[in-house]
């Protein structure tokens, strides 16, 4: 499961419990994006937290965003959130916000991602407040995966010695995987990790009714969809591995469409599918509002989560995956991608698809003539259930209870 308590963390019973939480964050003008997973979980957690106050660290900004910023600032006021804006200069955004925690009363310090965790250090330090380290991925190694940094080059160095400093100086971290808690484990013997899947919102599901609509709509008939959600080009995916798939399949005899929604530009996505000679009837291609994904992916029979062996996939947590299992998709994924083939295999969610395997072809036929012949209801309300079990932010308000209390019984 993606969603566990570490094993090195106090218990703490049920029961009432309000604490006043302060988090660091980056970047929330485009609310696209990190800020509607930031609102979602606030909103969850509105029966924990007391007065939340979110600090978000940006550059100076122009007048061109400041539509975007008030975009914000509404929609967290609508849940009782007060967002303030600061600098990404790490010293004097640490002093501003350390003097709004110690006026605030705040308990907890939450500091989601590197840049914040930079002034959540400094908070720390001025405050004694207790600080927790919320990393969603290896970003050093993510750097170097996507070719801005050189393995080992001073970059790297810099950003690996702030890392050790991080997770040494927080009184909690929180990771996105079992695999990366090992990672950090090995690496820095450090007790105190909690584990926490990326989650969506139970009120962004489409109902699976509407999935027979989706599917007139984009003409596909009894065609087997195959579904890809997320950057089609980005460093951590194969695009080539898309295409092989898809002939896979193709070559079984399932007469497949792709159904692509992604932000990456549509005439790049449509240029690289007709060079690998794909027909124009064989792929549909969206450019959609996240908010507008879930109405049409619904539509397809098979998502595609397909990632590169490393170690930035080996710990990470797609947020892709449970989007499609809310949307009532099981997933063709690659092994090792964070705790996801494990839940694949453990609860039948999808299939494992090996590269280079040479019975993978007969794999796949098998698998695929079982989820058109099961009934296909049931499997579709497994993975929706699964998701809105574990995989929402609903799930994980029992767990940052325990988190939150548990740093508070530990320190006093």
């Amino acid at each position: 499961m993606t969603l566990q308590p570490s094993p090195d963390a106090v218990d703490v019973p049920p029961g009432s419990f309000k604490v006043r939480v302060a988090y660091i964050v980056g970047n929330l003008v485009n609310f696209d994006v990190t800020p509607i997973h930031i609102f979602h979980r606030l909103q969850s957690l509105k029966g924990i937290l007391i007065a939340p106050r979110v600090f978000a660290l940006l550059e100076w900004t122009f007048a061109s965003s400041r539509n975007s910023r008030s975009k914000v600032l509404s929609r967290f006021t609508e849940i009782g959130v007060i967002v303030r804006f600061y600098p990404r200069i790490p010293v004097l955004s640490a002093c501003m916000i350390s003097l709004e925690v110690l006026i605030g009363g705040y308990d907890v310090v939450h500091a989601i991602g590197y840049n914040a965790m930079l002034a959540g250090t400094i908070v720390k330090f001025i405050t004694r407040k207790h600080l927790i380290f919320e990393s969603h991925g290896a970003v050093p190694e993510e750097m170097v995966l996507r070719g801005l940094w050189r393995e080992n080059g001073w970059r790297y160095r810099i950003a690996k010695f702030f890392e050790r400093i991080f997770v040494s100086y927080c009184d909690q971290m929180i990771v996105v995987s079992n695999s990366y808690r090992e990672f950090v484990k090995g690496l820095y013997k450090k007790k105190n990790i909690w584990v926490a899947g990326c989650a969506v919102s139970l009120a962004s599901a489409a109902p699976i009714e509407k999935r027979l609509i989706a599917r007139n709509r984009l003409n596909v008939g009894s065609r087997l969809v195959i579904g890809f959600n997320g950057s089609f080009f980005a460093e951590w995916g194969d695009p080539s591995e898309y295409i092989e798939i898809f002939d896979v399949i193709r070559g079984l005899g399932f007469h497949p469409v792709m159904l692509v929604l992604s932000q990456s530009p549509a005439s790049q996505i449509e240029a690289y599918l007709n060079k690998a000679a794909m027909n124009e009837a064989d792929y549909r291609i969206f450019n959609l509002p996240h908010e507008d994904v879930p109405n049409v992916l619904v539509s397809a029979d098979v998502g595609l989560l397909l990632r590169r062996d490393s170690i930035v996939n080996q710990v990470a947590s797609p947020m892709k995956f449970p989007e499609y299992l809310l949307s009532g998709v099981p997933v063709i994924a690659s092994d090792k991608i964070g705790d996801v083939s494990d839940l694949i295999r453990t609860h039948g969610l999808g299939f494992i698809y090996r590269r280079g395997d040479p019975t993978v072809a007969d794999k796949l036929r098998i698998w695929l003539t079982s989820v058109q012949s099961e009934e296909e209801n049931d499997l579709r309300l497994r993975c929706r259930e699964f998701a809105q079990r574990n995989l929402s932010y609903s799930a994980q308000t029992d767990l940052y209870r325990k988190i939150y209390s548990s740093v508070r019984l530990e320190h006093g």
